[in-house]
């Protein structure tokens, strides 16, 4: 029994029995004026192309009109997927229109980052998000085993080993475990390691370039 979900993970990952401490749990109402299940957005396939299609370098931008404008939020995702999968960010909104920005399909696996594809939507977008260029802060939440971790250090090792855009890759976590406990001076090593194994196994799964890694292998880069 533990309060440390890492260490939770690591257990049943072992097939030792796990779980959480729930008597001290407080159940709190969320109070943010923005409700979580409004990052993305369904379409209902009713909304109206207003100026055309867009092509601008290697995005394709629709403009369109009608009700679900009003629910819309610039930087949401939206989708439609009705046997021709639509997925797409919303850029601008302007009065009664909103543009929208067409993602790139990184469930395919010629958009593999680092040798990671996205297995749903949400890894899709989340990709998005982090090997954008102009998008300079990304926050990912999610349940343990989402995948968050994992394709956060895929886009940080490809853009910082491939292509260049960043010089290094820094990691960092407060001195604090769950419970809001400090982690004892003299015990950082023993105490940290359920909590960084989440980050060093990802780590090892990225490097591996044999068939131990799965369909995650990737090669490594030659410099």
């Amino acid at each position: 029994m533990s309060k440390d979900i890492n260490m939770r993970v690591k257990a049943r990952a072992l097939g030792l029995p796990a779980e959480d401490y729930t008597n001290d749990r407080c159940w709190r109402t969320r109070t943010s004026s923005t409700p979580a299940s409004s990052s993305c957005l369904q379409l209902l396939g009713q909304e109206r192309q207003g100026d055309g299609v867009v092509a601008v370098r290697r995005y394709t931008y629709y403009r369109i009109t009608g009700p679900i404008v009003t629910d819309l939020l610039v930087n949401q995702f939206v989708y439609l997927e009705n046997g021709t999968n639509f997925y797409a960010q919303v850029r601008e909104i302007r009065g009664k229109s909103a543009v929208l920005r067409v993602l790139r399909d990184y469930t395919h696996a010629k958009n593999a980052v680092w040798g990671v594809t996205a297995r749903n939507r949400e890894q899709s977008f989340a990709l998005n998000l982090l090997m954008d260029p102009e998008c300079d802060f990304v926050t990912l939440i999610g349940q343990a085993g989402t995948g968050k971790t994992l394709l956060a250090l895929a886009a940080g090792l490809s853009q910082t080993l491939e292509t260049k855009r960043f010089a290094e890759i820094i990691v960092t976590a407060p001195p604090f475990r769950s419970g809001g406990h400090r982690i004892p001076a003299g015990h950082r090593g023993r105490k940290d390691a359920p909590w960084m194994g989440a980050l060093e196994d990802n780590l090892e799964v990225l490097n591996k370039t044999d068939d131990a890694a799965g369909e995650w292998a990737a090669p490594r880069p030659t410099t």
